[in-house]
C-alpha cells in the first residue's frame, strides 16, 4: 500500500491544485463528473459497491455464491434505477484500470478478483446492451422493464411505512 500511496501522491496533489485554483475549465469537468457519478450515489448502489469492495479487498477466497448474489443485486439495481448499459462498461473499465496497479503493488489476488469483476461487468453490460436494443423493438420487453422499475417505488413506500410506525 505504501508503494501505491507514494506513486499516486503527485496525482492527488495535482487534483487538489486544480480543485482549489480559479480554473474555470476544471469546474466544468467537475459538473460532468458529478452528472456521471450521480446514478451511483443512492444507498442501494453504494451498498453494492461496498460489498464488491469487501469481496475484492478483504475476502481472499473465491466464493461463487457471493459473486452470483452481488451480480444479481447489480442487475436488480440497474433495472430499478433504469441505468444504461454504459454504466456497467464504466465499472468494468474502472476495475480494468485497477488490475495493473495491484499487480505492480504485488497484490496478485486482488488483481485477480478485479479481473473477475471486469469480466462480470463486461458480460452484464453486453447482455444489457442487447436487451436495450431489443426492448426498443418489443412492447413485451418494455412492459417487463416498466414492471421492474416499479421496484424503486415499493422500496420508498416501505421505508416511509417503517418511519411512520416508529412515531408511536
Amino acid at each position: 500500500w505504501r508503494v501505491i500511496l507514494v506513486y499516486s501522491l503527485p496525482f492527488f496533489l495535482y487534483i487538489l491544485y486544480l480543485a482549489f485554483s480559479k480554473n474555470k475549465t476544471f469546474l466544468k469537468h467537475t459538473e460532468v463528473i458529478k452528472k456521471e457519478i450521480s446514478p451511483f450515489l443512492n444507498p442501494y448502489m453504494i451498498f453494492i459497491f461496498l460489498s464488491i469492495g469487501v469481496d475484492i479487498f478483504i475476502v481472499r477466497k473465491y466464493l461463487e455464491l457471493v459473486i452470483f448474489v452481488l451480480s444479481c443485486l447489480w442487475i436488480i439495481g440497474i433495472s430499478a434505477y433504469q441505468l444504461k448499459s454504459h454504466h456497467s462498461f464504466k465499472c468494468a473499465l474502472t476495475f480494468l484500470i485497477l488490475c495493473p496497479i495491484f499487480i505492480f503493488a504485488n497484490m496478485d489476488w486482488v488483481a485477480e478478483k478485479c479481473a473477475i469483476w471486469v469480466y462480470l461487468f463486461l458480460t452484464m453490460g453486453t447482455i444489457h446492451a442487447i436487451i436495450e436494443i431489443k426492448s426498443g423493438e418489443s412492447q413485451r420487453l418494455r412492459n417487463f422493464f416498466a414492471a421492474i422499475s416499479n421496484f424503486k417505488k415499493y422500496t420508498k413506500i416501505s421505508s416511509k411505512s417503517v418511519h411512520d410506525t416508529t412515531k408511536f
